[in-house]
C-alpha cells in the first residue's frame, strides 16, 4: 500500500491515470460518459466513490447539474485536500467532498442503507471482491445502484501499462542503467573523488562512468523506438538523465529517492494489470453478487483511443 500512499500524497492528481489529456481530472469523452450516468441519477442523491483516490470522479460527480452530496473512500492514506490546489478553478469544490483515509473496499465505515448510488473508476477491483461488493450493497438503500469501471484485461490501458512494466524492469534489472549509475553517483559523492576532482585517476575513471552510462542510455533508446515503447523509455530516462548531465547538483540520497519513486511505480502498474479482468473475470463477479443484487449488466467501454474498461452497473 505504500506505493499507492505516496502516489496519492505527492502528486498534484486526481486519479491514478493521470496521463496526457486526463492530467487535469475527468474531461473529454470520459466526462461526457460519466455525466450521462450522473444524468440518470435522482437530483440531490447521497453518493459514494470507492476507491476514490484524490477524489477526481467523486468531484466530477459534485460538479454535474445534479449537485450530489458526495463521499470519498479510499484504502491509501489519502490526502486531496493537502495534495491539490484547490484554488484552481477547476478544482474549488473539491473541500464538498467528505473524504476517509485508510478505508478499505472491504470494511466500509458507513451505516446500512446510507447512500443512494456508489461509482468506483479503477477502484473496486484492487479489492477482494468476494468481500467487497457485499459491503457497497449493505451501505446503499433498496434500489440502489453501484456503477463501476473496472480495468479491462485487453484494453489500451492496460496493453500501454504491460509495455510501461517491461521497460521499467529493464531499467531496474541487475547490472543495469540504475545499477551503472548508482555506482557513478556513490563514485562522485565520494570524498575520493570530491577532495581531489582534478587528480588524473579521478577524472579518468569519471571519463569512464559517463562514457559507459551514455552509451547505455543510447542502446536502450534504441531498443524502444516504436511508438508503444518510446514514451516510457523517455518519462523514466527524464529522471535519470539530471545524474549525470547536472552529477554537481546530485546527492546520492538524490538518487535513491528517484529510484524509490520508480520501484514504487513499477509496483502501480503490476497492481494495475493482477487487477484487470477478462470476460470470464466478470462473469464470475456477476455469478458471485447475485445474491445481493437484483440486477447486474455489464458491457466493454470504448473511447477513441480503444477499448477503454468494463462496466457493472449493480442495483440492489
Amino acid at each position: 500500500m505504500k506505493h499507492w500512499d505516496e502516489y496519492w500524497t505527492t502528486r498534484n492528481a486526481v486519479h491514478s491515470f493521470s496521463e496526457g489529456q486526463y492530467n487535469k481530472g475527468y474531461n473529454g469523452e470520459l466526462s461526457i460518459l460519466w455525466n450521462s450516468i450522473f444524468r440518470t441519477i435522482d437530483s440531490a442523491a447521497r453518493g459514494v466513490d470507492i476507491g476514490c483516490g484524490n477524489g477526481g470522479l467523486a468531484l466530477l460527480a459534485v460538479q454535474s447539474e445534479n449537485r450530489f452530496t458526495m463521499f470519498g473512500c479510499d484504502a491509501a492514506n489519502i490526502q486531496p485536500l493537502a495534495a491539490i490546489d484547490t484554488s484552481l478553478e477547476h478544482f474549488k469544490m473539491l473541500p464538498e467532498i467528505s473524504f476517509f483515509a485508510g478505508m478499505k473496499a472491504e470494511n466500509l465505515g458507513f451505516d446500512a442503507n446510507y447512500f443512494d448510488f456508489a461509482i468506483s473508476q479503477f477502484g473496486i477491483e484492487y479489492s477482494e471482491l468476494n468481500l467487497s461488493i457485499p459491503e457497497v450493497s449493505r451501505v446503499l438503500k433498496p434500489g440502489g445502484r453501484f456503477i463501476a469501471m473496472l480495468h479491462h484485461k485487453n484494453s489500451f490501458v492496460t496493453i500501454s501499462s504491460s509495455i510501461g512494466l517491461e521497460v521499467l524492469a529493464n531499467f531496474l534489472a541487475k547490472n543495469s542503467i540504475v545499477d551503472q549509475l548508482h555506482k557513478f553517483v556513490t563514485f562522485y559523492n565520494s570524498p575520493q573523488f570530491t577532495y581531489n576532482m582534478q587528480l588524473a585517476e579521478n577524472v579518468a575513471t569519471f571519463q569512464t562512468y559517463n562514457k559507459t552510462l551514455l552509451n547505455s542510455f543510447k542502446a536502450v533508446q534504441q531498443a524502444n523506438l516504436n511508438e508503444a515503447n518510446i514514451h516510457w523509455y523517455n518519462d523514466i530516462s527524464k529522471m535519470l538523465v539530471p545524474f549525470v548531465m547536472s552529477w554537481q547538483s546530485y546527492s546520492v540520497e538524490d538518487f535513491e529517492q528517484v529510484i524509490s519513486s520508480i520501484q514504487q511505480f513499477k509496483s502501480r502498474l503490476g497492481d494495475q494489470i493482477s487487477c484487470a479482468k477478462s470476460q470470464a473475470n466478470i462473469k464470475e463477479i456477476v455469478d458471485c453478487a447475485r445474491h445481493t443484487f437484483s440486477s447486474i449488466e455489464y458491457r466493454p467501454i470504448r473511447l477513441k483511443e480503444g477499448l477503454f474498461a468494463w462496466c457493472v452497473e449493480f442495483i440492489k
